[in-house]
């Protein structure tokens, strides 16, 4: 498995896990956290973002969410995320398999 891919599962099983004090570890301070709203979007200066959060906003949203005072956490999120064999498109070496990477 490349450093890549344990990365992307290490970063999921964190945020499942809600070990958020070390899933905030893995940011680096020019770090960014995008989620674009529709698969097309490319540019989240012009587009709407489900999330679009620096490295400082990374950290306030995790101090707020340790609080307890996060109506939005409260239960706490029961969301798990997958990582599917890498970049979505067609195998070259076999049509029937399809590469994907989602988080849901």
């Amino acid at each position: 498995m490349s450093d890549v891919e344990q990365f992307i599962y290490r970063e999921a099983r964190l945020a499942d896990e809600n070990r958020y004090d070390e899933w905030e570890e893995l940011w680096t301070d020019d770090g960014v956290y995008w989620v674009p709203f529709g698969s097309d979007e490319s540019d989240p200066e012009t587009q709407m973002s489900v999330i679009y959060d620096n490295r400082s906003r990374i950290a306030t949203r995790i101090k707020q969410f340790k609080t307890g005072k996060r109506h939005s956490a409260i239960p706490l999120p029961r969301v798990r995320r997958g990582a599917i064999n890498g970049p979505n498109e067609r195998s070259t070496s076999s049509p029937s398999k399809r590469k994907s990477a989602r988080c849901s």
